[in-house]
Formats: structure tokens, sequence, C-alpha cells
């Protein structure tokens, strides 16, 4: 009787020993997996440039994202890649993901199926002559409701809008050097007070107003500790796919629970 109370202690002390010595060799994974995703993505931010692109600022822009250790992601309508295939090559030589913003820049949700086809297709067929594959779209106006099933790619809205379209000095041709320079450190002074890792910026790469204002946040959100990346590099950072027809505002940390602790850190 004794030797059966001792066996069957024994087999409960050694689940008991197998368990902890499991959870104690599981355990390190999980934390070391959630130490390494937080520190790689809680500060990154993608920078996105709408309309473009116009060679003499979205060259500022690139210049300045390669002083600045940074990329970004430029959605380019249609009628504007021909004349400018050089800046486009360098975007892409850089590491900018180019995504498409329809050929001729019009509201797909008060177009035809066959438009919409036809807006989409049209910046594909450019951008692939020139050996680019763009695999991300933004709706003109950011307009998407009733269509997003019709794009194939993923939808890219924002977090943080600049609305620097609003300051463009053709629309304020009788501002002081002042006013402007007031109306630049107020959006920069907006963009740092928003931003956080997972943020996408709406900025628009065709005005000289936003290139002067690139010259304070691109390196004004790198000091602040900011690593400027692609949309794509933003979402693999934080653990999400992108898929076709699904709008995306910004990227987010998966929850400690969503990723099993059993698995080794990327």
């Amino acid at each position: 009787m004794k030797k059966r109370l001792f066996a069957a202690s024994a087999g409960i002390i050694a689940v008991i020993l197998v368990f902890g010595l499991v959870s104690f060799l599981l355990t390190p994974y999980a934390k070391t997996y959630s130490a390494e995703h937080v520190s790689q993505s809680k500060k990154q931010i993608a920078l996105t440039f709408d309309d473009g692109p116009r060679s003499s600022t979205t060259n500022r822009v690139l210049d300045l994202l390669e002083q600045n250790g940074g990329v970004a992601t430029f959605f380019l309508v249609g009628y504007n890649i021909p004349d400018n295939a050089e800046v486009i090559k360098r975007a892409a030589a850089m590491g900018c993901s180019i995504g498409n913003h329809t050929k001729d820049h019009k509201i797909l949700t008060k177009c035809s199926a066959d438009t919409i086809k036809a807006q989409v297709n049209g910046v594909n067929s450019l951008l692939r002559d020139m050996g680019i594959e763009p695999t991300l779209f933004r709706a003109p106006g950011g307009a998407f409701k009733g269509i997003k099933d019709q794009i194939g790619m993923p939808l890219i809205q924002w977090s943080i809008d600049t609305e620097d379209w609003k300051f463009k000095d053709a629309s304020h041709k009788g501002r002081s050097a002042e006013e402007r320079t007031a109306d630049l450190n107020r959006i920069a002074d907006m963009v740092f007070s928003q931003a956080k890792g997972g943020s996408i910026v709406l900025m628009h790469d065709i005005y000289d107003f936003t290139a002067d204002l690139c010259e304070i946040v691109i390196p004004g959100l790198v000091e602040r500790g900011f690593k400027l990346v692609t949309v794509d590099q933003l979402f693999e950072a934080y653990g999400e796919k992108l898929e076709n027809g699904v709008v995306y505002y910004s990227a987010k940390l998966p929850e400690p629970s969503a990723r099993p602790a059993s698995a080794a850190p990327t």
C-alpha cells in the first residue's frame, strides 16, 4: 500500500515538475516577443503623400527623407507619372512605397464599375511599365463607400490629416512671410502632438508649402524618436497583414494574448 502511495505521489510530483519546466521555458519567449515587438514598432510612423509626383517638390521631400534616414509612401495620380519618371524611380530606389491614387483623381464613389476599373488599372499599368509593382491604394478624397471591393488592393486612409492643401501658397496670395511661417509651425506642432506609433500622416507633395512643412516635420519626428517607414513596413512591424478590399487608418499592436506564448520571437 505504501509503495502504491509513494508511486502515485512520485507521479504527481513528476507531472508538476514537467509542467513547471515547460512554463519556465515558454515564458521567456512570450516576454521576449512582447518586448522586441513593442520596441521595434511603437515609435514607427508612416508619412504618406498624395497627388504627385511633382519633380521640384517631391525631390525636396526625398532629400529630407534621405538626410534623416527615412522612407515614405507616395500615392501617385496617373497624369503626373509620364513626366516625372525619374523622381518616381528615385523614390522606389530609396525604398519608398509607390501607391495608386487613380489615373485622373476621380471620386470613385461617383463612377461606374468600368470607370473604377480603368482608373485603378491605368496607374498600375503605367507603374508596371517602369518596373514598379504597386500594392497599395488610396481613394481620392478618401471616398471608398460601396466601392472598396472593386479595387483589388488594400485601401490606405490616414490617422493624422495635415490639411496642407488648405494652406498652399496659391490659396493665400496675400499671406505675409510671418503668417506663412506661423501656419507651417502650427501644422507641424499638430503633427507632433498627435503622432504615435502606428500613425499614418497625410500630406501632398505637389505644394511648395508642403515641402517647407516637411523641413520641420521630418527631422522633428526623428528627433522625437520616430522611425519613418513605409505603410507596408509599418503594418509588417505591427504584425498585421494588409488585405485587398480592407480599409486601414493606422497600425495597432496586437493584444499580448493574440500571439501564442510558445512562439519564438521574430
